[in-house]
């Protein structure tokens, strides 16, 4: 088998996210996209069944917000035998327990890519409110979401964040220290840190104005 297959399930974004070139300003200016597609459960199944005998590994992003996302993954697994699959899995929010659950009995394993932006709860706040990244969690949603995945011994955590982002100040690193100390010491399920220093995609709205952001 091959390696990672990125199965879509939907397009459009509905945020605006200040370094990414496929936020919804640049998707509106470039496609003119106005809402969110999501493609239907049979469409969806089908690039499963095609995609299933020659990847190794099935990923799924899902960068909206979904009440109803367990539901739509049990419907685009269902009958299909994934438990000799890896899965890397990401969502916009803090999962559910049973999503989780579900996503941990469909796959043989399963990495969860968790966005947290910047280790500081006051600095993703503080972005959030002004607009300039996707909803965020607290320091409490994610150690709740640790502690769920930590129940799975096929499942590991991998962080995202990014550095550089405007508006952080030196009353920021120690809370982030103390975030990501916690996590890495507590937590068998956690396996690495992503990061990378901020860049500004094609059509980003940091692009056009960086003197707006203070940059």
């Amino acid at each position: 088998r091959l390696g990672t297959f990125f199965i879509v399930t939907h397009k459009w974004c509905a945020m605006n996210c200040l370094y990414c070139g496929g936020c919804r300003q640049a998707q509106q200016k470039t496609f003119n996209r106005e809402h969110v597609y999501r493609r239907g459960v049979r469409e969806v199944r089908q690039d499963i069944m095609e995609a299933k005998p020659y990847a190794s590994t099935l990923m799924f992003e899902f960068d909206i917000p979904d009440k109803n996302l367990r539901e739509y993954c049990r419907q685009i697994w269902e009958g299909i035998d994934l438990t000799g699959h890896y899965c890397i899995f990401s969502t916009l929010e803090p999962p559910s327990a049973a999503l989780i659950e579900l996503v941990s009995q469909t796959f043989n394993y399963v990495y969860w890519d968790f966005d947290i932006c910047t280790p500081s709860e006051r600095h993703r706040n503080q972005l959030y409110t002004l607009g300039l990244v996707k909803p965020q969690p607290s320091d409490e949603d994610i150690l709740d979401f640790m502690d769920r995945c930590e129940k799975y011994q096929n499942l590991e955590v991998r962080l995202n964040i990014i550095t550089g982002l405007p508006y952080f100040t030196p009353g920021d690193i120690e809370p982030g220290e103390r975030l990501l100390s916690k996590i890495m010491t507590d937590y068998t399920c956690f396996s690495e840190l992503h990061w990378a220093r901020l860049h500004a995609q094609p059509g980003a709205p940091v692009t056009g104005d960086a003197g707006k952001y203070e940059m």
